[in-house]
């Protein structure tokens, strides 16, 4: 057994005891090794080397004092001497381990409350970056063959949504934030019109997010003044935690590029939610619909046919071909039917 040092010895006689020529170290790999004198950025870079130390070495750990101005940690383990002890350096710019009781015959063991869900996603943050789909099965493996640490299934998929939140963003951060961006958008772009539909549960309830619309002055005035009176209409469903389907609608500018016009995002693909985007579509385009008569081209999603005779009556209703061509080849297959059909969808003069 070695032991170094005081725990409340006097540093003031010596200031500069554990700082001369010593700086913060890095770890060979994953191999995490403490010394007395080892000197930390932080009080943070100590706890999280420590953590890393002790799910590597495979035993668990009592925090006799844990403040910003010391922290001594001992083996968990009944009649074993393993401790360490550590505290900031005169300047407090550097935490610094000021003794160590390095020898400890603890078995190991594969159950480690220090392999808490934020470092399983730490370790696991590209791993999930690169393949979302990863299956709990496999981080569970990966952590027994790694670091012989054996976890709950229900800390790897806190770890995992942790993960994603980090990688995709908090989505229910983002909606939360749905009146606050809109207000500042209405504040700095007040020709701008961004409409945010709540429904309530119960009376007492709080109201939930149901439909959002979206149209840019600019998006709004680059259409009106440098395209054709065209327009596609479509819908997405999103990938998120609470669904939804994205809606939108797009123009073609002088380069024959995408527009984007106006977009909503939508409870689901349905009559009432192309109601609510064709109406506000409606208020955005205003008369410019009667001065010139709009052309729609849709896939014939449901409910979009009758939402646009509602509030365009005035308007030409075209059908996507891709989709025309995806109902008509089901029935008449073959490469000829295919050309001829491309053919005559392309011929537009005859």
């Amino acid at each position: 057994m070695t032991s170094f040092g005081s725990e409340d010895e006097d540093f003031q006689a010596d200031p500069n005891r554990f700082m001369r020529g010593k700086k913060p170290v890095e770890d060979d790999g994953h191999n995490v090794s403490f010394w007395v004198g080892r000197v930390f950025v932080s009080i943070d870079a100590f706890r999280e080397k420590l953590r890393e130390y002790v799910i590597q070495e495979g035993f668990d750990i009592v925090r006799v004092k844990n403040e910003r101005t010391r922290v001594t940690v001992k083996c968990a383990g009944e009649g074993y001497q393993w401790r360490i002890h550590a505290s900031p350096t005169p300047d407090n710019c550097n935490f610094v381990v000021r003794t160590l009781k390095d020898e400890y015959s603890c078995i190991r063991s594969t159950t480690n409350k220090n392999a808490s869900s934020s470092w399983i996603a730490k370790k696991f943050a590209s791993c999930i970056k690169n393949n979302p789909e990863m299956k709990l099965s496999g981080m569970r493996n990966e952590l027994l063959e790694e670091y012989g640490v054996a976890v709950h299934p229900m800390r790897l998929y806190r770890a995992k949504r942790k993960c994603m939140d980090a990688i995709e963003g908090n989505h229910r951060e983002y909606y939360g934030k749905f009146p606050v961006n809109a207000d500042v958008v209405r504040y700095h772009n007040p020709e701008s019109l961004l409409k945010l539909q709540c429904e309530r549960l119960h009376m007492t309830s709080n109201p939930s997010f149901k439909n959002f619309f979206v149209c840019l002055e600019a998006m709004k005035t680059g259409f009106i003044n440098g395209c054709r009176p065209f327009l596609g209409l479509d819908g997405c469903h999103l990938k998120g935690p609470y669904g939804g389907v994205l809606l939108g609608a797009v123009a073609l500018d002088g380069n024959q590029k995408l527009l984007p016009v106006a977009w909503a995002i939508v409870d689901g693909d349905s009559k009432e939610s192309w109601r609510f985007f064709l109406y506000h579509l409606h208020m955005v385009l205003g008369d410019d619909s009667l001065n010139r008569p709009y052309t729609f081209m849709t896939d014939r999603q449901k409910g979009v046919i009758d939402a646009i005779s509602e509030y365009f009556p005035e308007a030409n209703q075209r059908h996507c071909c891709r989709h025309l061509y995806n109902n008509f080849k089901a029935r008449f297959p073959g490469i000829l039917l295919r050309d001829h059909f491309w053919d005559a969808a392309r011929d537009c003069n005859r």
